[in-house]
């Protein structure tokens, strides 16, 4: 849950836990400004990871077997399918790299994997949820999809979340459907969080009738998380963003709905978007990680900028203006960039 503050192992609060791992999630796409800052290479490409943060990598090519590769920080590297859902080379073309189940004999390490993460005792499950979703087997999707029965909700859950580990189509489409329809509402909530790990794949798979029926959730929490995995022109998820996210009594779903929002061209958000573009730190992070934090803020800051840009309102320019100032050189020139773009359509 979002809210929980309860401290894991390391004395890291779940509230961190989220931010860490689902503020890239948040911010999405980047502004086509920052883009052009990050590339340096003259052979630039993209690349989409499964949770939706994108890359400017270098030289993204296809070996003879078959896998991708691209230069980063001078260095090539594989292209993991699943991980990166989505490579797009220097002429702007996209392939989706999505991978297929296997049909072949799962390995003795993921049995035993598939027996760690039912058994409610073991507090390595997540580990071992990892180990099944690197097999891509299908017989481990078929235990999986039987654990969605089990009576013990905790055993549902990690079920949900080992499904959005084989990164494949069909297991996502049953990680949406079973988060879709659980009835226990604080376990939905965390099997919906886990759906943000694959929203890419979600988009590209056949989860329709998953994604309606979560639309319909009780819970305002997984109405919102299902509208933000929704089609950008979902009427019925739009309404909920605007409505249930915007409104919502945590910052984490106001914010992401009305990124969301800004996204679809909708300014119902726009306020909260000025005042995220004005602070100066992200909500709970340490003093020690002052550099993470930046690097996630001025992030999210960059693509406020370009989402006020195309909302074109008095308001969004006055805090873009004041970005201009911002002791983050990225997000001062995207801010330049975007009253750039707003001098010459005005003129």
């Amino acid at each position: 849950m979002l809210t929980n503050l309860r401290r894991n192992r390391c004395g890291e609060t779940t509230r961190n836990r989220f931010v860490r791992t689902h503020a890239v999630v948040l911010i999405g796409a980047l502004a086509v400004a920052f883009h052009l800052l990050a590339a340096t290479a003259a052979v630039a490409g993209e690349v989409v990871y499964a949770d939706g943060r994108r890359e400017v990598v270098a030289a993204p090519r296809k070996t003879s077997r078959g896998l991708w590769t691209a230069e980063k920080d001078g260095r090539r590297i594989a292209l993991t399918p699943g991980d990166v859902v989505v490579v797009i080379d220097d002429e702007g073309a996209e392939v989706v790299t999505i991978p297929a189940l296997s049909d072949a004999p799962l390995d003795p390490a993921a049995a035993m994997a598939l027996a760690q993460i039912k058994d409610v005792k073991n507090k390595s499950w997540m580990q071992a949820a990892t180990t099944v979703g690197r097999s891509r087997a299908r017989t481990a999707m078929d235990a999986l999809v039987e654990m969605l029965g089990d009576r013990n909700k905790e055993v549902r859950k990690r079920a949900v979340a080992a499904l959005a580990l084989l990164r494949t189509r069909e297991s996502v489409v049953a990680a949406v459907r079973a988060a879709a329809t659980e009835k226990d509402r604080k376990t939905q909530r965390e099997m919906a969080s886990q759906l943000l790990s694959v929203r890419e794949i979600v988009i590209r798979c056949d989860a329709t009738e998953g994604l309606r029926t979560g639309l319909q959730a009780q819970d305002a929490s997984v109405r919102v998380t299902f509208a933000l995995l929704a089609p950008g022109d979902d009427p019925e998820a739009l309404r909920i963003l605007r409505v249930d996210g915007v409104g919502h009594s945590d910052h984490h779903f106001r914010e992401s709905a009305a990124i969301a929002l800004a996204r679809r061209g909708d300014a119902g958000g726009e306020a909260i978007l000025i005042k995220m573009l004005r602070r100066s730190r992200l909500p709970g992070f340490d003093a020690g990680d002052r550099q993470i934090m930046e690097r996630y803020l001025a992030r999210e800051q960059v693509e406020i900028c370009g989402l006020l840009r195309a909302l074109a309102s008095a308001e969004g320019k006055v805090a873009v203006v004041a970005a201009k100032k911002s002791r983050l050189p990225t997000v001062a020139a995207a801010a330049a960039t975007a009253l750039e773009s707003w001098t010459e359509s005005s003129d």
